[in-house]
């Protein structure tokens, strides 16, 4: 499973998911202006993992990073809420 977070101008330095070290990239969406919008950080969650999961992310700001947000699903890219299923 993969969590995916918005991240605008963020220098992600680790990501860990319930105490372990998690793998995470960061990608430009394909139609989508990175510079209004940023890039999807995605994040490999445990596998066969069920229920509650800790997300601890790292990062530092940069002089462009606008805010750190929690957006309500409809706009997001995939229309659902961080950890919820998407369909691509």
């Amino acid at each position: 499973m993969t969590a995916y977070f918005d991240a605008k101008d963020l220098l992600v330095k680790s990501v860990s998911v319930n105490g372990r070290s998690a793998e995470h990239s960061m990608t430009v969406v394909e139609g989508m202006d990175e510079g209004v919008f940023g890039r999807r950080m995605e994040v490999t969650m445990p596998k066969g993992g069920v229920g509650t999961f800790e997300v601890k992310v790292e990062y530092s700001t940069t002089p462009k990073s606008s805010a750190i947000q929690w957006l309500p699903p409809s706009q997001t890219l995939g229309k659902v809420r961080g950890g919820e299923e998407r369909s691509d």
